[in-house]
């Protein structure tokens, strides 16, 4: 027979307790628009550990196979999951910035958005502008969203799409003007 960690067992009924008190604590909100805007919060939330819960529980048999080698300005589709405040969340779009191998487990890559920045002119914002056959029109970086992620947060577009070097300079030319170590 197998012995259950008590600590662990703790820390799972503190959580439930916690989300049982979050939900209920949106049930009580007075105001139908704020509590249907929370209630769906709630689901992408719930939906997102899931899917992370599976992540973590197929980690070691994931092998990649199936993700092709990704080059520097292909344009993928990435699962970023449930974020705090203005992180970027959900399934998205984002560039691929360095070559991965198809023996790499992960890939470096920037998210992108059609939603255009509140200041343009702030530096750490790029105009990727459009991409052919990605819907949503003129899409936008901000540097400070570069990640280096699982390669299990991959979903691969049907038709792969890339960036053109224009708009892959700009990014490094941003990168190099507001990260990089002097």
């Amino acid at each position: 027979m197998l012995c259950r960690d008590a600590s662990l067992e703790i820390k799972v009924e503190a959580l439930y307790k916690e989300l049982d008190n979050f939900l209920n604590r949106i049930y009580e909100i007075e105001n139908e628009e704020e509590r249907n805007k929370q209630i769906k919060k709630a689901k992408l939330y719930i939906d997102w550990l899931n899917e992370k819960t599976s992540f973590i529980r197929n980690e070691k048999e994931f092998t990649g196979e199936h993700i092709p080698e990704l080059k520097r300005g292909d344009v993928i589709l990435i699962k970023l999951g449930f974020n705090i405040g203005e992180e970027l969340g959900g399934s998205r779009p984002a560039i691929v910035l360095r070559d991965s191998k198809l023996s790499h487990k992960r890939v470096l890559v920037l998210p992108i958005t059609s939603k255009k920045p509140p200041d343009i002119t702030n530096p750490l914002y790029v105009k990727i502008g459009l991409i052919k056959g990605l819907i949503g029109g003129i899409h936008w970086a901000n540097i400070l969203n570069v990640s280096n992620l699982s390669k299990q947060r991959i979903q691969i577009p049907p038709n792969p799409k890339m960036v053109d070097s224009g708009a892959l300079n700009r990014i490094s030319a941003a990168i190099k003007a507001q990260i990089a170590l002097r």
